[in-house]
C-alpha cells in the first residue's frame, strides 16, 4: 500500500473512531455520531447553566421572608429537589434551601433524603445541618441510624454537630460503638463541635458526660488529638 493510500485509511479510521478525546478529537467533527454526541453534551450543560441561575434566583427570593413570593421560591425549589431529572440540579437546590433560611426549608429538603442519588442525599445533609433548625436534628438523627450507605451517614453525623442540641448530642452518642471506625470518628468531632467538650476517643466518658454523671472536660491540644487515633 503507498503512503497516500495508507494516510487516507488513517484519516477514515480516526474519523471512523470519532473519540472526543484524544489525539484524533479534532476529527470528530466529521463523524455525524460524535458531532450529535457533542451538541447533547453542549445543550447539557447549557440546560444545567440555566437551572442553576434559576435555583439561585429562587434561592435569594426565599431569603427574602417578609416578601410574599418568598413561600413561591420555596415550594419552586422544593419541586426542583425533588422532581428534576439532573443530580447535580437537585444537589444545588439541596444547597440554597440550606442556606435561605427560610423557615419552610427543613420541610422541604425532608423528602431529598430518599433520593436515589447517594451524592443528593449527602447535600441534603449538608443543607440541614446549615438551616440552623432544631427540626432538623431528628431528620439528621434518623438518617445516621438507618441510612445504609456509609458516606451519606458521616454527612448526617457531621450535620449533627451543627446543633447544640440534646437530641443532636444523643444521637451522636448512639453510635460511638458503631462498626464503622468512621462514623466513629465523625460522630466525636462532631460531639466536640457541638458541645464544646473534648474526651477524646474515651466512648465511657461522653456516654457519662451525655447523662450528666461528668463534669465538662477541659479542652485538648491539637497535638494530643493528634495522638488519639487509630483507637486501641
Amino acid at each position: 500500500m503507498n503512503p497516500r493510500m495508507m494516510s487516507l485509511v488513517g484519516l477514515l479510521i480516526a474519523t471512523s473512531v470519532g473519540c472526543a478525546e484524544g489525539p484524533f478529537w479534532r476529527l470528530g467533527r466529521y463523524n455525524p455520531w460524535v458531532v450529535k454526541k457533542w451538541e447533547e453534551e453542549n445543550r447539557f450543560a447549557l440546560s444545567l447553566d440555566a437551572k442553576r441561575a434559576t435555583i439561585r434566583s429562587l434561592g435569594r427570593s426565599a431569603a427574602k421572608i417578609d416578601r410574599l413570593d418568598s413561600e413561591q421560591s420555596v415550594a419552586r425549589l422544593s419541586e426542583i429537589l425533588h422532581e428534576d431529572d439532573q443530580p447535580l440540579a437537585r444537589i444545588e437546590a439541596a444547597r440554597v434551601l440550606g442556606e435561605c433560611g427560610h423557615p419552610r426549608a427543613v420541610a422541604a429538603l425532608e423528602t431529598g433524603l430518599r433520593d436515589e442519588d447517594i451524592e443528593v442525599r449527602i447535600a441534603v445533609c449538608t443543607a440541614l445541618g446549615k438551616t440552623g433548625s432544631p427540626d432538623a436534628v431528628p431528620l439528621l438523627a434518623a438518617t445516621l441510624q438507618g441510612e445504609t450507605e456509609s458516606s451519606v451517614r458521616l454527612a448526617a453525623a457531621r450535620g449533627l454537630g451543627k446543633f447544640d442540641d440534646p437530641g443532636a448530642m444523643q444521637a451522636l452518642v448512639a453510635v460511638l460503638d458503631d462498626r464503622s471506625p468512621a462514623i466513629q470518628y465523625r460522630a466525636i468531632e462532631s460531639l466536640r463541635d457541638s458541645t464544646g467538650q473534648d474526651f477524646g476517643p474515651d466512648i465511657e466518658r461522653w456516654q457519662a458526660y451525655a447523662r450528666g454523671e461528668l463534669p465538662a472536660a477541659a479542652p485538648q491540644s491539637r497535638f494530643a488529638r493528634l495522638l488519639e487515633f487509630p483507637w486501641k
